[in-house]
Protein backbone atom coordinates (compact mmCIF):
# COMPACT_ATOMS: atom_id res chain seq x y z
CA UNK A 1 0.00 0.00 0.00
CA UNK A 2 1.24 3.47 -0.86
CA UNK A 3 1.14 5.99 1.99
CA UNK A 4 1.37 9.76 1.52
CA UNK A 5 3.15 11.58 4.36
CA UNK A 6 3.04 15.39 4.40
CA UNK A 7 4.10 18.30 6.63
CA UNK A 8 7.55 16.74 7.03
CA UNK A 9 10.30 18.98 8.42
CA UNK A 10 13.33 19.73 6.21
CA UNK A 11 15.62 17.95 8.67
CA UNK A 12 13.77 14.61 8.47
CA UNK A 13 15.56 12.05 6.30
CA UNK A 14 14.30 9.07 4.29
CA UNK A 15 16.14 6.77 6.70
CA UNK A 16 14.30 8.28 9.67
CA UNK A 17 10.95 7.81 7.95
CA UNK A 18 11.91 4.24 7.00
CA UNK A 19 12.69 3.42 10.65
CA UNK A 20 9.51 5.14 11.86
CA UNK A 21 7.23 3.13 9.57
CA UNK A 22 9.23 -0.08 10.04
CA UNK A 23 7.93 -0.17 13.63
CA UNK A 24 4.58 -1.23 12.13
CA UNK A 25 5.85 -3.80 9.62
CA UNK A 26 7.81 -4.29 6.43
CA UNK A 27 8.64 -1.17 4.43
CA UNK A 28 9.50 -1.64 0.77
CA UNK A 29 10.66 1.91 0.10
CA UNK A 30 10.54 5.55 1.15
CA UNK A 31 10.80 8.40 -1.34
CA UNK A 32 11.15 11.90 0.09
CA UNK A 33 10.12 14.64 -2.34
CA UNK A 34 13.02 16.94 -3.25
CA UNK A 35 10.86 20.07 -3.51
CA UNK A 36 8.88 21.66 -0.67
CA UNK A 37 5.09 21.34 -0.74
CA UNK A 38 3.50 24.18 -2.77
CA UNK A 39 3.38 27.38 -0.72
CA UNK A 40 5.05 25.75 2.30
CA UNK A 41 8.47 25.04 3.72
CA UNK A 42 7.61 21.43 4.52
CA UNK A 43 8.12 18.29 2.47
CA UNK A 44 6.13 15.20 1.62
CA UNK A 45 7.02 11.56 1.02
CA UNK A 46 5.62 8.30 -0.27
CA UNK A 47 6.11 5.22 1.89
CA UNK A 48 5.34 1.80 0.45
CA UNK A 49 4.34 -1.03 2.76
CA UNK A 50 3.42 -4.36 1.09
CA UNK A 51 0.86 -5.49 3.69
CA UNK A 52 -2.32 -3.42 3.83
CA UNK A 53 -3.07 -4.33 7.44
CA UNK A 54 0.32 -3.07 8.64
CA UNK A 55 0.04 0.05 6.48
CA UNK A 56 -3.41 0.87 7.86
CA UNK A 57 -2.12 0.49 11.42
CA UNK A 58 0.79 2.84 10.63
CA UNK A 59 -1.63 5.39 9.17
CA UNK A 60 -3.86 5.27 12.25
CA UNK A 61 -0.98 5.52 14.71
CA UNK A 62 1.23 8.08 12.93
CA UNK A 63 -1.31 10.55 11.53
CA UNK A 64 -0.91 13.74 13.58
CA UNK A 65 2.24 12.48 15.34
CA UNK A 66 4.86 15.14 16.11
CA UNK A 67 8.06 14.29 14.21
CA UNK A 68 10.97 16.75 14.27
CA UNK A 69 8.69 19.54 15.53
CA UNK A 70 5.92 19.02 12.96
CA UNK A 71 2.62 17.17 13.18
CA UNK A 72 2.81 14.94 10.12
CA UNK A 73 -0.22 14.00 8.04
CA UNK A 74 -0.35 10.33 7.07
CA UNK A 75 -2.98 9.02 4.63
CA UNK A 76 -3.39 6.33 1.99
CA UNK A 77 -1.93 7.80 -1.19
CA UNK A 78 -4.12 8.30 -4.22
CA UNK A 79 -2.95 8.60 -7.82
CA UNK A 80 -3.42 12.39 -7.83
CA UNK A 81 -1.05 12.83 -4.89
CA UNK A 82 1.48 10.55 -6.53
CA UNK A 83 1.43 12.48 -9.80
CA UNK A 84 1.32 15.96 -8.24
CA UNK A 85 4.26 15.24 -5.98
CA UNK A 86 6.41 13.69 -8.73
CA UNK A 87 6.16 10.20 -7.28
CA UNK A 88 4.67 8.72 -10.44
CA UNK A 89 7.39 6.04 -10.52
CA UNK A 90 5.53 4.37 -7.67
CA UNK A 91 2.19 4.54 -9.48
CA UNK A 92 3.16 1.45 -11.52
CA UNK A 93 3.38 -0.75 -8.41
CA UNK A 94 0.28 -2.89 -8.15
CA UNK A 95 -0.73 -3.34 -4.54
CA UNK A 96 -4.16 -4.76 -5.23
CA UNK A 97 -3.35 -8.18 -3.70
CA UNK A 98 -3.41 -6.84 -0.16
CA UNK A 99 -5.90 -4.06 -0.80
CA UNK A 100 -9.04 -5.18 0.97
CA UNK A 101 -11.26 -2.41 -0.36
CA UNK A 102 -10.94 -3.42 -4.02
CA UNK A 103 -9.05 -0.23 -4.90
CA UNK A 104 -6.64 -1.90 -7.31
CA UNK A 105 -5.91 -0.35 -10.68
CA UNK A 106 -8.78 -0.17 -13.10
CA UNK A 107 -11.38 -1.41 -10.60
CA UNK A 108 -14.19 0.62 -9.15
CA UNK A 109 -16.73 -0.30 -6.55
CA UNK A 110 -20.05 -1.32 -8.01
CA UNK A 111 -22.78 1.16 -7.31
CA UNK A 112 -26.19 -0.43 -7.30
CA UNK A 113 -29.21 1.48 -8.42
CA UNK A 114 -32.81 0.77 -7.63
CA UNK A 115 -34.80 -0.30 -10.67
CA UNK A 116 -37.22 2.32 -11.97
CA UNK A 117 -40.72 2.04 -10.58
CA UNK A 118 -43.11 0.40 -13.01
CA UNK A 119 -46.86 0.94 -13.23
CA UNK A 120 -47.80 -2.36 -11.59
CA UNK A 121 -46.47 -3.51 -8.26
CA UNK A 122 -45.11 -0.10 -7.27
CA UNK A 123 -48.21 1.30 -5.62
CA UNK A 124 -48.83 0.50 -2.00
CA UNK A 125 -45.94 -1.88 -1.61
CA UNK A 126 -48.00 -4.83 -2.86
CA UNK A 127 -45.12 -6.31 -4.80
CA UNK A 128 -44.76 -10.00 -4.15
CA UNK A 129 -48.07 -10.34 -2.26
CA UNK A 130 -50.84 -12.55 -3.55
CA UNK A 131 -54.32 -11.14 -3.84
CA UNK A 132 -57.18 -13.29 -2.47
Amino acid sequence: MKIHVSNIDRSTSEDELFELFEEFGEVTSVKLNDDPDPGRVTFSAIVIMPLALEAKEAILELNGENIDGRNIRVVKANSTQLQERNHSIYDDDDDSEDDEDGGGKGWEKIRRRKPPASGEGSAGGAKGKKKR
